[in-house]
């Protein structure tokens, strides 16, 4: 029965992406290697003053409630900004702390990092609307059929060389994955 309907297209590949919804798709994973690169330049800013990775004031649950209170305005379900938002802390988080652990091991190496920003927390908190935004528009890309092999293709051209390496940008990824078909 499976194959049969696999035979009358049932299982089709699905369509590549349009132009238009490779832009949207691309657009949102490059606002998430942004904010990754700019969480680099975060964890040199506390090194420097002495901080903690975890060292945010409250801020994070603060913005997280924040936006989940705005989903309507998204067009998002209040658990996938919830989960989207709190993959890309965590994943600063390890980007915090691997560099610190590698400074820790080696402090020159900590002026090898130039600053990207000269305040990469206001950076960082800028990209948060552009990206609840893109991943609107990503949202139904991600949901159709196809939606995690673009997904796959794109974050792996995108996130090659990331800072921070692999785990990091998989952090900030994972909701995405869970949305992806």
């Amino acid at each position: 029965m499976l194959l049969a309907l696999c035979l009358l297209g049932g299982c089709a590949p699905a369509p590549p992406l349009t132009q238009d919804e490779a832009v949207k798709l691309d657009d949102l994973l490059q606002l998430v290697k942004e904010r990754l690169e700019l969480s680099a330049a975060l964890a040199l800013e506390r090194w420097h003053a002495r901080r903690d990775a975890d060292d945010d004031g409250g801020y994070e649950t603060e913005l997280i409630r924040a936006a989940v209170n705005r989903a309507a305005a998204y067009a998002l379900p209040p658990e996938v900004i919830q989960e989207f938002l709190q993959a890309q802390f965590d994943a600063a988080r390890l980007v915090h702390e691997g560099l610190q652990a590698q400074w820790h091991k080696d402090p020159k190496s900590a002026g090898k990092l130039a600053p990207a920003s000269a305040d990469p927390a206001r950076a960082i908190a800028a990209l948060t609307e552009p990206m609840l935004a893109a991943l609107r528009e990503a949202y139904p890309i991600l949901r159709r059929a196809g939606g995690r092999t673009e997904l796959g293709r794109r974050a792996d051209v995108i996130f090659a060389g990331v800072t921070g390496g692999n785990a990091p940008a998989a952090r900030a990824l994972t909701p995405l994955w869970l949305l992806a078909r």
